[in-house]
This record gives C-alpha cells, structure tokens and sequence, in this order.
C-alpha cells in the first residue's frame, strides 16, 4: 500500500504517518496543501489519498482516479464532503476514521460541568492566589433541565452519563431512539429549546 497525505501537519500528524510507515510497510508522500488541481499530480504512483474535510467532488475523484489512485481515506469521522456515487462509479473505495461515541459523550459533559461550576474563573481566581467565593458560586447539575438534540450514538450516550446525575433531561430527534425511554423525554424542538426573557419589566 501507497498512500499520498494531504493537508498533513508535519508538528503532530507527520511523526506518526512515518512511525505507521515503518511499521506496516507502507510508502507515503506528503504536502500541507489542500488538494487542488495544481497539485494533484503529487498524487501520481499512490494507491490511495489522504485527506480532511475538503473538496472531493465528482471532478476532483475523477482527477485522481486518472492518477491511479484507488482509495480516498478521510482523517475524519464524517465522509460527507466525499461524492460517494462518483466514487463508486469510478470503482474507488471510502474509508473514514471510527471512534468511540464516549470519547465525544464525555467531553461534551465534561464542558457542561466545567460551564455550570464556572471552572473558569475559579482557575484564573486560583492562579492568582485569590481565594474569595465572589464570582465562582455555580450551579448543580442534578437540579438542572438539559436537552439533547439527536439521540444517535453520541446523543444517547450522553443522556445515559446524564441519567446518573438525576437531572432531568429533554430530548429530540424526529427518530426517537427506543434505548433512551425512561431516561429523556422527547419533546418538540421548540419545547426543548430554551425561551429568553427580558430582564426588564413594562407596564401597560
């Protein structure tokens, strides 16, 4: 196997490509271009390409596949910048990056957490030694309302975590996914979605 990267980042991206290379064997090329037609012939002798979300319309598959280029390899999770009836048409294969919907499911709690305590403030307060309650007071996440717009994997993964917090959980997908009854309440998309108030107050 061959494979030429695009749009490779030669500070964190290049150190394993090379450390793959050496160790299943496979040639590789590489630009911290994009690919566009002034560089596509880099591409020329590699089985498969390489790349993040870019342009990899009907024309640009085209382009490689004249090139010899088998594969399109996506260092993404979505493949959906890829034209995949062209692709297969051209008798080019897809491939794209799996992943763990946890990793996603708690990083997102991880924020609500660290937005709810006001993390922060009291990181900055902490660094400068200052060690007063104004300002870090936050909130509980058990006595909160949170909603969860899409129940797919990562979705319902987080209102599973959720659920061990006690808080109460609204959710939407117009595809209600049957492993989260119990846990979340699907409502509309307007009711789960937060209604601004005015501060200020008028009289008539």
């Amino acid at each position: 196997m061959s494979i030429f990267f695009y749009a490779l980042r030669d500070f964190d991206e290049l150190p394993c490509a090379e450390e793959a290379s050496q160790e299943l064997g496979v040639r590789f090329g590489w630009s911290a271009a994009y690919p566009e037609p002034a560089n596509y012939e880099l591409a020329k002798g590699f089985e498969g390409v390489s790349c993040t979300p870019c342009d990899m319309s009907a024309p640009v598959l085209e382009a490689f596949r004249g090139l010899g280029v088998k594969y399109i390899l996506c260092r993404s999770i979505g493949y959906d910048h890829v034209d995949r009836a062209a692709a297969k048409r051209l008798g080019m294969r897809v491939g794209y990056v799996s992943y763990p919907p946890t990793g996603v499911a708690n990083y997102a709690i991880m924020l609500m957490l660290m937005a709810l305590r006001k993390w922060p403030v009291i990181q900055k307060k902490a660094e400068a030694q200052n060690y007063t309650l104004n300002g870090k007071l936050g909130l509980d996440l058990s006595m909160r309302t949170v909603g969860v717009v899409g129940t797919g994997k990562i979705g319902a993964t987080v209102i599973r975590a959720l659920h061990g917090f006690g808080c109460k959980i609204l959710a939407y997908d117009p595809y209600p996914n049957p492993a989260v009854g119990g846990m979340a309440e699907y409502v509309t998309l307007e009711s789960s979605t937060p209604k601004r108030t005015s501060s200020r107050s008028t009289q008539t």
